[in-house]
């Protein structure tokens, strides 16, 4: 979480950064598969993580960026939330990306997973291709779709439901609009790829 200041105004040298999660899971199917040339603007070297959280009328992972190469700007707190005119960073690889699914019933089989993404690995993910740095990522199954996405602030992860036919069967409990779904976890760990002589 954002500090332990109290209400004020503060100059604050951050920059909103906002993927959808739809993006977020095609670049990582993208970068699964090395033979793509994909290009970002290199992030400030300093950069760090402040805060991060997930916006479900936008549908965007939101994350506030703090670097000493950003332009200061006046920030107010206010009864816990920060308002101000930061910088904002977007990052899309479609101008129309596909929302979550979201399906209200959940009828017969479901094949699920809970993909947890932390915001400092977003970044990691960035810095990878700007830098042009391959790291070796599990592929995706051809036919995956996101079902959902939120933040979880205890774990400090971005957490999407996956969707795919290749997937083990989830445990569904209860009935009607109390419906439980327990599903395997995927942890996105960066291992970097070993270079051939």
């Amino acid at each position: 979480m954002i500090g332990q200041e109290v209400d004020g105004v503060y100059e604050k040298r951050w920059t909103l950064f906002r993927v959808r999660p739809g993006d977020l899971m095609q670049l990582l199917q993208l970068m699964s598969r090395h033979d793509v040339n994909l290009k970002a603007e290199p992030l400030p070297p300093d950069v760090r993580v402040v805060d991060a959280c997930y916006d479900s009328e936008t549908e965007q992972c939101l994350v506030v960026l703090e670097s000493a190469f950003y332009s200061p700007a006046q920030v107010r707190l206010s009864r816990g939330n920060w308002s101000g005119g930061w910088d904002e960073l977007v990052f899309a690889l479609e101008e129309d990306a596909l929302p979550p699914v979201r399906p209200r019933h959940l009828a017969g089989d479901v094949r699920w997973e809970a993909y947890f993404i932390p915001p400092e690995r977003i970044v990691q993910l960035l810095q990878t291709i700007s830098s042009g740095e391959n790291y070796n990522l599990p592929p995706m199954p051809p036919d995956t779709q996101l079902m959902d996405a939120f933040y979880d602030s205890e774990r400090r992860a971005f957490v999407l439901f996956l969707e795919s036919s290749f997937f083990e069967l989830s445990d569904v409990e209860g009935k009607g609009s109390d419906i439980r779904v327990g599903m395997p976890e995927r942890h996105l760990n960066l291992t970097r790829e070993e270079k051939t002589s």
